[in-house]
């Protein structure tokens, strides 16, 4: 069984390297972002201490992560990507090949159309899809 946080030395905490925490109701609380944990978030930062935030969110929210909060990177939708900071900016790399993801959002693309068809009366809230590129941002 894991030793609690508090049970290690100062020599052992000396040691980490990386943090790996989960986003909603972990991080957040009720939705937002408390100052208590940005600045929490800083310290570590400041320490040297590579925080990697783990959320099943959409990659729009991710991206806000990497920018606004002090982590390191944003693993996102449920591992299906990862957004890393770097020295100009951050860099976003997912394990499917962009030629495929444009193929599985257009697959999307027509089945909602399909069933626009069926069910006339319905209406979209948003009518564009976003293609994110996988390429360092400059």
């Amino acid at each position: 069984m894991p030793k609690p946080l508090a049970a290690i030395s100062h020599a052992q905490a000396n040691e980490i390297q990386w943090l790996l925490t989960d986003v909603d109701d972990t991080l957040t609380w009720e939705g937002k972002l408390p100052s208590e944990t940005l600045s929490a978030l800083s310290k570590l930062n400041n320490a040297g201490i590579k925080v990697v935030a783990v959320t099943g969110a959409c990659a729009g929210w991710c991206d806000q992560i990497a920018k606004l909060w002090p982590v390191h990177g944003v693993i996102g939708e449920n591992g299906a990507f990862w957004m890393q900071k770097n020295p100009s900016g951050f860099y976003t790399h997912s394990q499917i090949p962009m030629s495929e993801m444009r193929a599985q959002q257009e697959a999307l693309i027509d089945l909602l159309n399909e069933v626009l068809v069926d069910y006339p009366a319905s209406t979209l809230q948003a009518t564009k899809v976003f293609v994110f590129a996988m390429s360092p941002l400059t």
